[in-house]
């Protein structure tokens, strides 16, 4: 029997839905934000809606219990413990409603409901029920969890070394089926996480508090990895040829990463015993090292992953410091070279849940592109190199103090923006597409990329500058992104035109200027107002799915929906890359379009 529900307050609406189901699951099967973080389950009662008109059931003990420790006025029940019978009429009380996840600075974040994997769930336990054999079938009972998982596997020794009377105790679940730890009464809490963006060049970290969804801390910090080189290749070749080379990538990476989770427990004053999950956003390679599975079948054709996805593991034994039940889950990755950082980044961005056709380009030390054309979606990884982060230029360094950022003529002068205002000491990455922009408006560089300049070395700062093979490597790199973008494009019978959105993703996305990318080819020649600049969507990402649980099953929906091309079996790379080399004669074209 379907039965009407009138929402009073804040939107008023009315929405119907069937009898016999609870009122959580029909309000927020509607679109509304209530927020359920125990998943429906009685436990948190935070739910709280005030029921205005209806019949109803009276609360049971529990949910007495629940009110009264919320303080709740009269006429205020949980959502989740209602069983929707009749017509009813309901107002929202604030408190009950989530606001959006916020976005990063570094990134954007759609709204996804707060939903995150790791709970800490409250329950008690009387006399006759803490003693064996009733222990596991009543805090089974009391959490919603599986009685299996709590008589048969790990979580039963959990349970019995930690409740030996009886009394209140706060439980720590994952993904709502599996005991991570129980503490006496409310517990130490909070419960932290770990976002991490794995990079190939540089890695960031970020504390969370799952209890609240708030940024403790965050620490950046360079991929330990580079002494082996600093493209993909280079690593992938020394892990084949030496198995203890191997190993050392695998300590490279997780010694980065734990001195960084170090640096931001020890800012934020948590011990990482309260660390109960992990999300890492790594592209395809870096996963493998991370986890010391072997990358030969990465640089042989048909170049195949050894994995694309895994289900959540025990961090601990892979040699991460945190609690030792704590969850370690790696984004997955979608090919051989488009990885679970693109993952991340695509739900970040919410790209694939909108209308229309978009574009998603990454740059990094590779370059990564995902087209949607209506509902079909491809990606292609390019080579484009590290020449975007700075890697290999005569005068390119990271994004750090005393590096140009950004560049622009005053007149006759070049007006340079540097890191921290301090005398330049290099250039990075977005410095460098601003004065590749800038030397073409004034003819200092041809379209062809030869410089006009005496002895082929333009002067931008004392002892910094831009050489004719710094210009090549940025051309070369421009030229690869420039070629899978045509390809892909001409694949779905699309011109740039056509493209209603563009997402530029990567370290240096919300430093980089849309305008002159495109002036030197990078961008498609879109109108400026349908360029976004998302910043590091592979962080952003990589914190939506250690805040929800919807986000990251989102991550594993996306991943398998997507067509992974080789740009390099397509008949036209050759001559489209050829081409390409060259730069636009101006922006408001596409030569190779």
């Amino acid at each position: 029997m379907s039965v009407k529900i009138r929402i009073l307050t804040p939107d008023p609406r009315t929405i119907e839905t069937e009898s016999g189901g609870p009122l959580s699951a029909a309000l927020t099967n509607a679109g509304i934000p209530l927020n359920v973080y125990c998943g429906g389950r009685g436990l948190c009662g935070r739910c709280l809606v005030e029921i205005v008109e209806g019949r109803l059931r009276p609360p049971e003990m529990e949910e007495r219990d629940l009110l009264n420790a919320r303080q709740a006025p009269p006429g205020v029940r949980l959502a989740c413990c209602i069983q929707v019978e009749s017509d009813l009429a309901v107002r929202l009380v604030p408190e009950a409603l989530l606001g959006e996840v916020q976005g990063l600075t570094e990134g954007i974040l759609p709204s996804f409901a707060f939903d995150p994997p790791v709970k800490r769930l409250p329950f008690r336990l009387e006399p006759e029920e803490a003693a064996p054999p009733l222990l596991e079938r009543c805090v089974a009972g009391r959490l919603k969890l599986p009685l299996d998982d709590l008589w048969e596997r790990h979580s039963g020794p959990v349970l019995r070394e930690a409740v030996r009377s009886p009394g209140d105790y706060t439980a720590v679940v994952f993904d709502n089926q599996v005991l991570l730890d129980v503490a006496d009464g409310p517990g130490p809490g909070p419960a932290f996480g770990l976002a991490v963006d794995l990079g190939t060049t540089t890695a960031v970290v970020e504390l969370v508090d799952l209890d609240r969804g708030l940024i403790a801390g965050r620490a950046v910090g360079p991929n330990r990895q580079a002494r082996f080189g600093s493209d993909l290749i280079s690593r992938i070749a020394r892990a084949v040829r030496d198995r203890d080379d191997a190993e050392e990538l695998r300590r490279a990476a997780l010694d980065t990463l734990s001195a960084l989770q170090a640096r931001v427990c020890s800012d934020a004053r948590v011990p990482a015993g309260a660390i109960y999950d992990i999300v890492v956003a790594g592209n395809t390679v870096m996963n493998h090292l991370l986890l010391g599975r072997p990358v030969r079948s990465l640089a042989e054709s048909p170049f195949e992953a050894d994995f694309l996805e895994m289900p959540p593991v025990e961090a601990v034994p892979w040699g991460f410091d945190v609690h030792r039940r704590a969850k370690l889950f790696l984004a997955p990755n979608i090919g051989s070279y488009i990885g679970g950082d693109i993952t991340a980044g695509l739900v970040a961005t919410g790209m694939l849940g909108r209308p229309g056709n978009a574009l998603f380009i990454d740059l990094g030390t590779n370059g990564e592109i995902v087209l949607k054309r209506g509902e079909d979606v491809t990606a292609a990884s390019t080579a484009a190199g590290p020449a975007f982060e700075g890697a290999g230029l005569s005068s390119g360094i990271a994004a750090v103090p005393g590096a140009v950022e950004a560049a622009s003529w005053a007149g006759e002068s070049l007006t340079l923006s540097v890191i921290g205002d301090r005398p330049a000491t290099g250039i990075c990455g977005s410095g460098y597409i601003d004065l590749l922009a800038a030397f073409l408006s004034r003819g200092l560089i041809s379209t062809r990329g030869a410089l006009n300049a005496a002895g082929g070395l333009i002067t931008v700062a004392p002892a910094v500058a831009v050489s004719r093979q710094d210009v090549r490597a940025l051309q070369l790199a421009v030229a690869a992104v420039r070629t899978g973008v045509a390809l892909l494009l001409r694949r779905a019978g699309l011109a740039p035109s056509d493209l209603d959105v563009v997402y530029l993703a990567g370290a240096f996305g919300n430093r980089l200027n849309a305008a002159n990318a495109r002036r030197i080819g990078l961008l498609p020649a879109v109108d400026a107002d349908r360029l976004r600049c998302a910043g590091n969507t592979s962080l952003a990402g990589a914190r939506a799915m250690l805040l929800s649980r919807p986000a990251r099953a989102e991550a594993a929906r996306l991943a398998s929906r997507i067509e992974h091309v080789s740009l390099a079996s397509d008949p036209a790379f050759q001559d489209t890359y050829i081409r390409s080399l060259s730069f636009p004669e101006s922006d408001a074209i596409d030569s190779i379009g």
